[in-house]
Order: structure tokens, then C-alpha cells, then sequence
């Protein structure tokens, strides 16, 4: 990516985007790289409480501070700066390189189970062993193989240190996700903001249900085919606001489910000290003075 400055105001526009592509479509040697950068981050000590790592400390600030981004108008943006939070510190911890990659789900709507992302040699390995059952309750077990197979996490659901293994369902009991790609064209023909966040969230709640274990908790950053997953929905956000230039600015809804509130384009995104705060207006457009990147258009098969 790279940035220009505007003559005569000082300030950076993207010039050279950064392209996210959808996990399939990566080299071995770049999924490689994706997932060992993701490991360097468990590595690297927390910056926010002492327990368990920076890749912890994602986990933290989703269940205390994104928890009540859900269900309201923050929900699109708040999540958009975390990934590029997430994205920097793979950058200047980890030396990785490339865009985020993102996880279409809708390609692997009949058998979530068979996607590549779980795969255990090029993925994020699959579901949970059915012999070991987590302290995540709810029918969630200890990853069985994969690059994550022994990684330990430190956050469930709640505010205290709580390591256990990370989780996933039984992928052997788990079939469709029910989010075809004729569904997501229906959730992209909503005209008002509000509605297609809110259509998009019904969405996001199914897929962190199909997977389970720690992917179903508000720990869902334990996980790291979070980051996968979100980067999806940007992109579903991303493709509602290119359909007309109106929408690249247009942002309503409730400042949070517990308020009737208005959200307004100037209010401020926290991710703690993981990164600065930021108005909400920084992250509207993905080729902006805060971000630089664009989505694949090119596949056939996808929506």
C-alpha cells in the first residue's frame, strides 16, 4: 500500500490499496506466512494487563469494550478498526507483509466443516477433539489438530484469567451454516444503513454459532479465524457502500443497544490501548487517510 499527500492540506490519500484476498486464493507459502505471523503474537507479552499475550489482549478489549458495539450502529466501524489495529501489529511485531486475508463463508454454506480455512495443514486446523471437552462448556472441545492444536488462550467469557484450550464444536456433528450466497444478495439489497447492519449482524451470529467453542463466546478473538471472519463482513460493508457514493458517508443507528441514543459519524471508536481512538468518519472509507485497501473482485464463484 501507499499513501500521497494532498498538496496544500498536509494530508495522506491512498494511492496504491492493498488488495485482501479470500483465504482459497493465497499461495501455501502465504497462508504459511499469515498463520505463523498470528502465532508471533501469541508471543508477544500483553500490553494491557500482564496475563497471557497480545494476542490476548484482543480478546479483553472485544469482551469490554466491543461487547456493546453489537446491535448498534459501531458495529460495521468499530470492527473495521480493530482489524486494521490487528493488521498493523502483525506488521511491526511479526514482520508479516500482506493484507488480511478474509474467509467467504458462503462458498462452504453446506459443509462449514470442509472449508479450507480449517484445514490442518494449510488452515487453522478443525474442530474440537470430542474426547476433550473445554471449559467453555456447551458442547465445545480442545482443538484436535492444526497449528493451534496446544494453544492456549486467557480469556473466556468474563473478566478474569481464565487459560484453557482453545475450542471449537464437534465438526463431525456439524453441517450447514444456512448462509447461502442467494441470502447474502438479499442482506446487500437493504437501501438504509440500519437495516443492513442489522440484517449483517443476524448473519455474523450464525457463522460464530456454526463453529462454537471460544468462536461462540465474546471471547471470539481467541480464535483466529476471527480476524478471517470479520474481515468477510467489512467486506460485505465494504461492497453495500460502493454501490453509490452516498453510502461511503451514510451512518445511523443507536450509539449502543442500552441507549436510544443517535450514533453520529463524529463519535469516537476505543480499542483501548491497543490503539488510538478514532472517529468513526476515519474508518467510512477503506481508501482513506487511515486505511489503504480494497477487496478482490475478480472471483466467480463468490457473492
Amino acid at each position: 500500500m501507499a499513501f500521497s499527500v494532498v498538496p496544500g492540506l498536509g494530508q495522506r490519500y491512498c494511492e496504491s490499496p492493498a488488495v485482501r484476498r479470500e483465504w482459497r486464493d493465497l499461495l501455501s507459502q502465504e497462508k504459511a506466512a499469515y498463520v505463523d505471523a498470528v502465532k508471533c503474537l501469541t508471543e508477544e507479552p500483553s500490553i494491557l494487563t500482564g496475563n497471557g499475550s497480545l494476542f490476548d489482549d484482543f480478546s479483553y478489549v472485544h469482551m469490554n469494550i466491543g461487547i456493546r458495539t453489537h446491535w448498534s450502529a459501531a458495529f460495521f466501524p468499530w470492527h473495521r478498526l480493530l482489524l486494521h489495529v490487528f493488521e498493523t501489529l502483525l506488521r511491526t511485531h511479526c514482520g508479516y507483509r500482506e493484507p488480511l486475508p478474509y474467509w467467504d463463508w458462503t462458498l462452504d454454506w453446506l459443509d462449514v466443516a470442509a472449508s479450507p480455512v480449517f484445514d490442518p495443514s494449510l488452515g487453522f486446523g478443525g474442530g474440537g477433539d470430542p474426547n476433550v471437552p473445554s471449559a467453555v462448556g456447551n458442547d465445545s472441545f480442545c482443538l484436535q489438530d492444526g497449528p493451534f492444536e496446544t494453544f492456549t488462550v486467557s480469556y473466556a467469557e468474563g473478566p478474569l484469567h481464565s487459560p484453557h484450550c482453545l475450542s471449537r464444536f464437534d465438526f463431525s456433528k456439524t453441517g450447514t451454516t444456512g448462509v447461502n450466497p442467494a441470502m447474502i444478495r438479499s442482506v446487500l439489497e437493504f437501501p438504509s444503513y440500519d437495516g443492513f447492519r442489522n440484517a449483517t449482524e443476524t448473519v455474523h451470529n450464525l457463522i460464530h454459532r456454526a463453529v462454537g467453542g471460544d468462536f461462540a463466546t465474546w471471547a471470539s478473538p481467541n480464535d483466529p479465524i476471527f480476524y478471517l471472519h470479520h474481515a468477510q463482513l467489512d467486506r460485505m460493508w465494504w461492497q453495500w457502500q460502493y454501490y453509490s457514493p452516498q453510502r461511503r458517508q451514510e451512518y445511523c443507528g443507536s450509539l449502543s443497544p442500552e441507549t436510544l441514543q443517535r450514533a453520529s459519524i463524529k463519535d469516537l471508536l476505543s480499542v483501548g490501548k491497543l490503539g488510538k481512538a478514532m472517529p468513526v468518519e476515519e474508518v467510512m472509507d477503506t481508501q482513506g487517510n487511515l486505511l489503504c485497501y480494497t477487496y478482490q473482485t475478480e472471483r466467480d464463484d463468490t457473492v
